[in-house]
């Protein structure tokens, strides 16, 4: 069935940014009807979305390894966007990966994207803005014990 279009994929994280959310919703409206397009869109959505959280996005394997290492993101959604990276990667290269199995990991990768989402930009912004209501002396001075520890470590 074409029309009307549905789809079982989550809605995204409204901190998606606009041209990851383009190629999120695009995956939504296909996954059904191809589940590998869909992770194949999906891996898309998430190079661009290392671009979103400070990497070059020129290689997603290298961009993924940056966010450990700068801890941005934890190790179990590295694990995540190592998923979504090769299980789009997959989809598209024959005999790589059952089409079974492609089309259970596409199924869980709308929620992948959407928790990396959340932990990379959502979670940041919140503890900012709830970090910026300490009254500013107490800020400077929980600061400068917290330059001290890194100093003397």
């Amino acid at each position: 069935m074409i029309y009307p279009d549905s789809t079982c994929a989550p809605l995204p994280t409204p901190d998606m940014p606009e041209d990851v959310k383009a190629d999120y919703v695009e995956a939504a409206a296909i996954f059904t009807r191809s589940p590998r397009a869909a992770a194949a869109l999906l891996r898309l959505a998430l190079q661009k979305l290392c671009i979103h959280l400070g990497e070059k996005g020129d290689k997603i394997d290298v961009d993924i390894r940056e966010l450990a290492k700068k801890h941005v993101l934890p190790q179990r959604l590295i694990n995540v966007a190592d998923t979504v990276r090769i299980t789009g990667n997959n989809a598209v290269h024959p005999g790589e990966m059952a089409a079974e199995d492609v089309d259970l990991v596409a199924s869980k990768m709308f929620l992948m994207i959407n928790l990396i989402v959340v932990k990379g930009i959502t979670e940041p912004r919140e503890l900012d803005a709830l970090y910026k209501i300490t009254p500013e002396g107490a800020r400077a001075a929980a600061e400068k014990k917290d330059a001290a520890g890194r100093t003397s470590n």
